[in-house]
């Protein structure tokens, strides 16, 4: 995480102070690229200042407490998703519209061209240009290690269709259609689930529009109940599915 912009105006000045001998000595451009841009000399690769680097203060030290919760927050996530990752301090991105969290993904097997990709949250970048205030995401990748990453691990070509779509009936279901989603999706199938809150009228719409083979509706009786309702779409027909059999009457289908 990066902060936001209090965040940022005191990390930038620890930054500034703790590499100050080393900015006195630069000359020219470097010198006026560090001072407008400080956090790029954690990225720095010269050899004199790999000391510096090693030593500078921690972002995540200057986080106020909201952008500390959110992190907290989209760690949480992660860990439950099952998502291997490492909090990486010295992330920096090159562009000063981020805010918040960056991220990078990387394939050790690659070598030195490990990034596959990265990128993070920018809230303030639209209304920056003229649009509306709509906080974003955004990310970029390289489509020619991504392929080699595909082939290396037998998954090219890609998917050939929809599965099942997981619909969440309640909000306390939510949690559990992701969860069930992921776990289908490690058995071999195409699964969805809706990420938006929307209605459980709105996520059949979903469904049907994405050509789902059938629809897998979990809802706190299912949950009490340890099974989900297993409709199959082409046929309008449902069932009522223990979730440790459901791949079984999935493959079914």
């Amino acid at each position: 995480s990066l902060g936001r912009g209090e965040c940022r105006a005191r990390y930038r000045e620890a930054i500034l102070e703790h590499f100050a001998g080393a900015i006195g000595t630069m000359e020219g451009e470097d010198a006026e690229r560090a001072q407008k841009n400080p956090l790029r000399l954690l990225d720095s690769k010269v050899p004199a200042l790999q000391d510096l680097v090693s030593s500078a203060p921690s972002i995540l030290d200057f986080l106020e407490p909201e952008c500390a919760e959110r992190f907290s927050a989209l760690q949480e996530e992660l860990v439950r998703a099952n998502v291997r990752f490492e909090v990486n301090p010295r992330i920096v991105r090159g562009l000063d519209y981020y805010t918040e969290t960056v991220f990078e993904v990387l394939r050790g097997e690659l070598g030195a061209q490990s990034a596959i990709g990265g990128g993070g949250r920018y809230d303030g970048l639209i209304k920056a240009i003229g649009g509306p205030d709509l906080p974003s995401v955004g990310w970029g990748m390289g489509i020619e290690r991504l392929v080699l990453v595909l082939q290396d691990l037998g998954l090219w070509p890609g998917a050939t269709g929809i599965d099942l779509f997981v619909v969440a009936q309640s909000d306390s279901a939510r949690g559990a259609t992701r969860d069930l989603a992921r776990d289908l999706r490690a058995k071999g199938f195409e699964v969805v689930c809706d990420l938006e809150g929307s209605s459980l009228k709105s996520q059949m719409r979903q469904a049907d529009k994405a050509g789902a083979k059938a629809v897998a509706v979990l809802g706190d009786d299912e949950l009490a109940g340890g099974f989900a309702s297993l409709k199959n779409l082409a046929t309008g027909t449902s069932e009522n599915v223990p979730l440790d059999q459901l791949a079984l009457a999935l493959a079914k289908l």
